[in-house]
């Protein structure tokens, strides 16, 4: 795995993986992680061999940024916590050839939802969510110095402190 070398600390991992590599492994000649696969990207019509490590990542593709962040991998390390947990499941339905049982059927499910969540294509439908989200928001603090105040107090904030009045702004974004 690929990671980042910094001194006094653990290494990070860097290749954050969209396509988790124990569900690669089931497209492998061998079934496993060291299997080779064939890698197939239909925007530029180009096929290729690979093993799981090697395909259906992005690096640093889920690191966190920002001042109140402590650990930047964190949404990696949970993925993988989770693929963990499903790997076997997905082992040993591909294995007997059979679909999942009933205890198996909740976290599979969950991995699904979460699949379908975490692949670059999800990223922009998200981005542009939050930024609706927040324009709407800011449009309803925004709409007269009343809700300002009440947005100011609801957030902690000194509605009196210099610099959170809006004098002479207009309230409509």
């Amino acid at each position: 795995m690929e990671s980042m070398v910094v001194p006094g600390k653990q290494q990070e991992p860097r290749r954050h993986h969209y396509v988790p590599r124990c569900w690669l492994a089931g497209f492998t000649d061998t079934g496993e992680k060291e299997g080779r696969l064939f890698v197939t990207d239909l925007k530029r019509r180009n096929q290729w061999g690979a093993v799981p490590g090697t395909a259906g990542f992005i690096r640093d593709f889920y690191r966190l940024e920002g001042e109140h962040v402590d650990d930047p991998v964190l949404a990696e390390k949970s993925l993988s916590q989770i693929e963990d947990a499903i790997a076997p499941v997905l082992r040993s339905m591909d294995r007997d050839k059979r679909g999942p049982t009933k205890e198996e059927l909740e976290p599979l499910l969950y991995f699904i939802a979460i699949q379908w969540s975490r692949v670059p294509a999800f990223r922009p439908f998200v981005l542009s969510l939050f930024d609706k989200i927040s324009y709407e928001r800011i449009s309803e603090m925004l709409e007269s110095p009343e809700s300002l105040r009440r947005a100011l107090v609801d957030a902690d904030m000194d509605p009196d402190a210099p610099g959170s009045r809006a004098d002479g702004v207009s309230y409509r974004v």
